[in-house]
Parts: C-alpha cells; structure tokens; sequence
C-alpha cells in the first residue's frame, strides 16, 4: 500500500539527511507521476494539482518538463499562505525535500568526496538554475557580470579536462590539429594543470556565493537533480539506501 504524504513526512523526521532525501524524492515523484504537472492559479501563488489527473496506469514516469514545471510551482509557492486542500499537504512534502536537499548540499560540498571534476560539473548545473537575489541597481549588473564570467570559465576549464569516461580533445588540442600540428606531453600536461587550478577556483567562488545567501537563489528542480547525481557518485543511490536501512532493521 502507498503510504500517505502525512505518513511520509511523519517518517522523514526520524530519517539522517541522505535516506529523508530519497524518502521524499520518491514520494514527490509518486506525487507528480499521478497528479502533475503543479502549477499554480493564473495570477496567483496558489499550489495546486493538474486540473486532470495522470493516469496512474501508467508506467512511465513523468517527464522532466513535468518535473521542472512542478518543482518551479512548488518554489513560487511555498511562502504564500494556502488554501485548506489536498495540494496544501503536497506542498509539505515538496518543501521538505528542498529543505533535505540543502542539508545534503551541505554535507557533500564540506566533506570534499566528490572528484572535482564531478563537483564542477554539478556547479554548473546549480548556475544553471540560479537567480540572482535581489539588489541595489547600483550593483547588481556587476554582480551578474561577475558571476556569468565565472560560470563562463568554470565551463572552460572543465570541457579542457579529460572527460569522465575518455580522452576529451581540449581546445588547445583541436587548434593545433587543424593546423596539422601535435600535441606535445608537456602541452598536455600544462593544460590539465591550467585546468584543474581553473575549476578549483571558480567551482569555490560560485559555491560560497550559493552558500552565502541560503542556496535561495538555486531553482529547486536543478538543485534537486544535482544533488542526486552527486549522490549516485558518491555510491549512494536510493536502492543503496533502501539496503542499508534494511540491514539496520534486521540488526
């Protein structure tokens, strides 16, 4: 039986970080699959499910459109008072996840576990879905110029590293072979140094820009899938989970 979304938050409380986020994901995922995609009321921020439901016959699940629509409803939301209904109890769970999700965020960037360049490739996804608080006129183009110049140098100097599953060619690599010429051990070794330096220090500047202002600049749905690719890097998907909590029970 599919337990209920008071029955879920219920359990998430009694749950560390990492297991209370797969909790809530799959139980936000089930939510959407059957009554997605949220949007909210023209005009308003009023949460609310699709006016016709999914069918739950269905297998397949939800798209990432429907995903990303639903997350965005969800974050336009959650700090607007709403009516007594069944989406106000989803909404819980939504924000529960978002809340298990910066917890992780957390865990994962001070513990330092993650290659960097799967940490790198993460932060841009993060940039990707980041909104920039708002501020003084005066500064705030600035601030956008700077942080664009640093998510564009981030990207650089990873697309110059090899890549995760083989030899990636660089740009400097390409260049020189459409000029016929070779790429020498020396070249290639500066590049990936160059590189490595590059993502280290852009990678951290955007990091402690997020982390200064509460992540609340992340759009919900990148930051939620970021955190689930690192996880699954980190070995820690949601069947690994579910093992260990298993193994705890039959302990």
């Amino acid at each position: 039986t599919t337990p209920s979304t008071a029955q879920v938050i219920a359990t998430a409380f009694s749950l560390d970080p990492v297991p209370r986020f797969f909790h809530l994901l799959v139980h936000v995922k089930s939510l959407i699959s059957s009554y997605g995609p949220y949007t909210t009321y023209a005009g308003t921020t009023v949460f609310t499910r699709a006016p016709i439901p999914r069918s739950t016959k269905k297998s397949k699940p939800p798209s990432d459109f429907t995903l990303a629509t639903s997350f965005a409803a969800a974050q336009d939301s959650v700090k607007s008072a709403q009516p007594d209904s069944p989406s106000k109890q989803d909404l819980q769970a939504f924000s529960l996840l978002w809340t298990a999700t910066r917890e992780v965020m957390e865990k994962i960037t001070a513990d330092g576990s993650l290659s960097q360049e799967v940490f790198g490739w993460g932060i841009i996804g993060l940039s990707a879905g980041y909104t920039p608080a708002l501020s003084s006129p005066l500064f705030a183009n600035k601030k956008n110029r700077s942080f664009e110049s640093l998510k564009g140098r981030l990207h650089a100097a990873l697309t110059a590293l090899p890549s995760l599953n083989a030899v990636r060619p660089s740009e400097f690599q390409n260049v020189k072979a459409a000029a016929g010429l070779g790429v020498s051990p020396a070249d290639k070794l500066n590049i990936q140094v160059k590189a490595w330096r590059e993502t280290h220090i852009c990678a951290q500047i955007l990091l402690q820009r997020f982390k200064m202002e509460g992540w609340e600049g992340i759009r919900w749905g990148h930051g939620i899938m970021v955190v689930e690719r690192w996880l699954m890097h980190l070995g820690l998907d949601n069947k690994v989970m579910e093992k260990k909590e298993v193994k705890g029970v039959e302990d």
